[in-house]
């Protein structure tokens, strides 16, 4: 069995200035069911290769594209396993992006997986897949399909410096 550490994710290159995903909760258990779901994320992203990821808690996992840098936070919930990556905060888009919230909507038409969302002044990508019958193909999909939308768009939200 492979394992993949935090030191591969940090080697990569740094070519956006995109935000770091949102820091993992102290003092948190997770529940039976959700690290049950975590050992099946676990045992997927070990065997995808040309990713680098980090376990913050048996639910919890920085997934990174070591090329780019770009972080996708996996959390492995009771039913449901959340994807997200924190792109920009609001104030950056308002100031650098005519028409920005229009703009994320056709964005989000033209993404694969995932959806952009405004939460606490963040604008966020974000993807849930069912836990129950998650599929290696499908989250390496939903991961790989994520960061390319991130980096396909990065001009247009103005994320690229």
């Amino acid at each position: 069995m492979k394992t993949k550490t935090a030191a591969k994710a940090k080697s990569s290159k740094k070519g956006a200035t995109l935000a770091p995903a949102a820091v993992p909760q102290t003092g948190y258990s997770p529940s039976a069911k959700e690290v049950e779901n975590g050992r099946k994320v676990l045992a997927i992203l070990q065997d995808i290769d040309d990713i680098g990821y980090t376990v913050h808690r048996p639910d919890l996992f920085s997934v990174t594209e070591p090329e780019l840098g770009l972080e996708i936070m996996v959390d492995a919930e009771e039913e449901v396993v959340c994807l997200v990556a924190d792109i920009c905060d609001i104030a950056h888009l308002e100031k650098h992006v005519p028409d920005w919230s229009y703009k994320l909507l056709e964005l989000n038409n033209k993404l694969l997986h995932g959806a952009f969302a405004l939460d606490k002044g963040h604008i966020w990508l974000r993807e849930n897949l069912a836990a129950a019958n998650l599929d290696p193909n499908e989250l390496e999909d939903a991961l790989s399909a994520m960061f390319t939308g991130i980096m396909r768009y990065a001009h247009v939200l103005k994320l690229l410096r």
